[in-house]
């Protein structure tokens, strides 16, 4: 079905009709409930932002063990966050800790792969045009810079590629 065809089937349900399908929906799955929950209660969002932050913290620096470093896992965090909000500042704040924490990891354990550098540059030129087409890339300029710097001993041509994307945005 077509979204105007559910809108129009919508609109000639009774009101316990639709509470009966919202309710079925909220308990179908958790990105069900959260959406659902965050219609209602205005304090969901800092929720469920701290929670999709501990989850991408955790596929770097889990409290125990190692990290397994599931980019699935990451990226499936901002995207439900960005089912529940539209808050600019937090959408690129999970991107920045993604990024920030890539390169802690990096730091911390040395060389890793190809594809996790491609994964971190990735994801930081995402949070950089991001920051640029919602205007506020002059309140994380400072952080930017830093992940910057903070590649510098890093090979596979990572401190250059992040050093572009830096400048390209940036400066």
């Amino acid at each position: 079905m077509k979204l105007t065809e559910i809108k129009e089937k919508l609109n000639d349900l009774s009101k316990s009709e639709l509470v009966k399908i919202i309710v079925e929906l909220y308990q179908k799955s958790p990105e069900n409930i959260e959406l659902i929950g965050s219609k209602f209660n205005s304090d969901y969002e800092k929720i469920a932002f701290e929670k999709y932050k501990k989850q991408i913290i955790d596929e770097f620096f889990p409290e125990r063990g190692d990290g397994k470093l599931r980019y699935s896992n990451m990226r499936k965090a901002l995207k439900n966050f960005k089912d529940i909000s539209k808050n600019p500042k937090f959408i690129a704040e999970l991107m920045m800790i993604h990024v920030e924490y890539g390169v802690k990891f990096t730091n911390e354990y040395g060389d890793i792969d190809e594809k996790f550098y491609n994964n971190i540059a990735g994801m930081y030129s995402k949070l950089l045009d991001y920051l640029n087409k919602n205007d506020i890339i002059s309140d994380y300029k400072k952080r930017c810079y830093e992940i910057y710097e903070k590649t510098n001993n890093i090979g596979w041509g990572f401190h250059d590629e992040m050093g572009e994307l830096y400048y390209e945005y940036c400066e």
